[in-house]
């Protein structure tokens, strides 16, 4: 089980990769060069493998083991004081939901219990005509703003996540770490003026 957490676009982005996704320290990623194929799939085939340029709607994605999520829970994110966390679906309906104030859990993982940010249902077709609603968050200040608190606070504060690493070994505080610089480098690479053309899509 893991997160994927995703910047989408309303334009089409454009790429190059091999198509060959690897797991990696409790994280998935495409591998982008044919030398990296071959440093990971030594005795493979790769007749068939090639790079190639192609276009999507993702700008930016990272793939979390949910044995982070403790971690996240542990990451205050700072100019949210008095902020407290939205119920989600299964717990909308619950009489002992109990608020909690925000932190990096609500950022990454479910945006949508953070009440500064920004939601909206975009309507969705798939290639067999079916329609779908999915929720997701919008790119604003305010979310550029508290991935910068979380990815702050989590760069002076080694010592105290690392305690919170899983006992498995299955994902690390230095994954996380990596996980908020490139995401904030993503965000800050984005014009103010183009935030209306990227969401964030978070699928659990």
């Amino acid at each position: 089980m893991s997160l994927d957490l995703y910047i989408k676009s309303h334009r089409p982005v454009r790429h190059r990769g091999t198509g060959v996704f690897v797991r990696d320290n409790g994280q998935t990623r495409e591998l982008k060069t044919l030398a990296e194929v071959r440093e990971h799939f030594p005795d493979a085939d790769l007749t068939d493998v090639h790079v190639t340029d192609y276009e999507d709607d993702e700008l930016f994605h990272v793939n979390l083991t949910h044995n982070l999520a403790e971690m996240a829970s542990h990451i205050p994110i700072a100019g949210t004081d008095g902020a407290v966390t939205l119920p989600r679906d299964f717990e909308r309906d619950k009489p002992d939901f109990e608020p909690k104030p925000l932190s990096a859990y609500n950022l990454l993982w479910h945006p949508e219990t953070n009440p500064l940010l920004k939601h909206e249902t975009l309507h969705r077709k798939d290639e067999d005509g079916e329609e779908w609603d999915v929720e997701v968050t919008r790119i604003d200040a305010e979310l550029v703003r508290q991935v910068m608190a979380v990815q702050h606070y989590t760069a002076n504060h080694r010592e105290e996540l690392e305690r919170y690493n899983p006992d498995n070994g299955w994902g690390t505080y230095d994954q996380l770490l990596r996980a908020t610089q490139n995401l904030l480098i993503c965000l800050l690479d984005i014009p103010v003026s183009d935030y209306g053309d990227y969401f964030i899509y978070c699928w659990t």
